[in-house]
């Protein structure tokens, strides 16, 4: 997508506050995704976030995490963006967009490498407390929010291999995937005797640094909100630690040390936890595979390739 014009920028923030100025606009780079702007404005004096949705699918996933935002907001305490416009009229740009309020700070990916160890382990701890607040938030059946689910059920286990099946499924049918280790992991999953959560939860989808920023304050640094809800959706605690655990995890342990502390305060961890998890690695895996296939980036599907055949190997 090409630049938006600071004139359009200007007349979406009119929209919002109608006697403001955009004072800057910088553009803090795009994917297939999504193209942000930080903005900073004058009357009233503040920093926004302009978030371009380029990719709308049938997920909705723009109109998911508008959704989202605002309950998570009203419900969890968890600090996060404030939606303050929506706009999917294409008037303005082609697709939708939002205005989002900033989070402080910066992300904790990008502030990890500065921080002292007794710090890690404050951040981690926040959040595993805010991660719990969300997964506090119940529904009646495991699937996606706010639209159709196919695949919905109201049992973990059906829910969890019908999702699996339709990854593996892709993988098989674009040879993403070995036949034989195909198998072996739709027998993995199958075989599975713990996929037995009560009822689903909020997750987050997509909860690993990179979407948690952080600031350092009088007494060390602190968690100061939690962004980007697209793939949120009704299902279990373990799939929102997927990218967390044997990733930034085993480069910082005491991260995970913290968050573990901070989460279990809130929600109590299944006796089979480490086998969940693990189990839930794979599926993420899995996911990564036919996804980057979809999305056409070769790294990606090969990164996962990869990945998925090292936790194969461990189990």
């Amino acid at each position: 997508m090409k630049e938006i014009p600071t004139e359009t920028i200007q007349t979406i923030i009119r929209k919002v506050f109608s006697n403001a100025e955009v004072e800057s606009c910088q553009k803090l780079g795009s994917d297939f995704a999504h193209l942000h702007y930080d903005l900073h404005l004058s009357n009233p004096e503040m920093g926004l976030t302009l978030k371009v949705y380029l990719r709308p699918t049938e997920k909705r996933e723009p109109w998911k995490e508008t959704y989202i935002l605002k309950r998570v907001a009203g419900e969890t305490g968890v600090p996060v963006p404030q939606v303050l416009l929506f706009d999917d009229s294409g008037q303005l740009l082609d697709g939708p967009y939002a205005v989002h309020t900033r989070l402080p700070g910066r992300s904790l990916g990008a502030v990890l490498p500065e921080m002292a160890e007794e710090d890690t382990e404050v951040v981690g701890y926040e959040m595993g407390r805010y991660l719990a607040r969300l997964h506090v938030m119940s529904g009646e059946r495991y699937g996606d929010y706010f639209v159709a689910d196919p695949l919905a059920s109201p049992h973990e286990r059906d829910y969890t291999l019908a999702r699996v099946g339709s990854w593996l499924k892709e993988c098989a049918d674009n040879h993403l995937i070995n036949p034989s280790v195909v198998e072996t992991l739709r027998r993995t999953c199958e075989r599975a005797d713990f996929l037995d959560q009560e009822k689903p939860c909020l997750v987050h989808g997509d909860y690993h640094e990179g979407k948690v920023n952080v600031e350092e304050g009088a007494v060390g640094y602190h968690v100061t909100g939690i962004s980007g809800f697209e793939q949120s959706q009704a299902w279990s605690r373990e799939w929102d630690m997927v990218q967390l655990f044997g990733r930034v995890f085993d480069r910082y342990p005491r991260l995970q040390e913290g968050f573990l502390n901070g989460y279990t305060e809130s929600v109590e961890l299944s006796e089979r936890f480490w086998d969940r998890l693990r189990l839930y690695q794979l599926a993420a895996a899995i996911f990564q595979v036919q996804y980057g296939h979809h999305i056409g980036d070769a790294d990606l599907t090969k990164s996962y390739q990869e990945r998925l055949l090292r936790l194969s190997a461990v189990g």
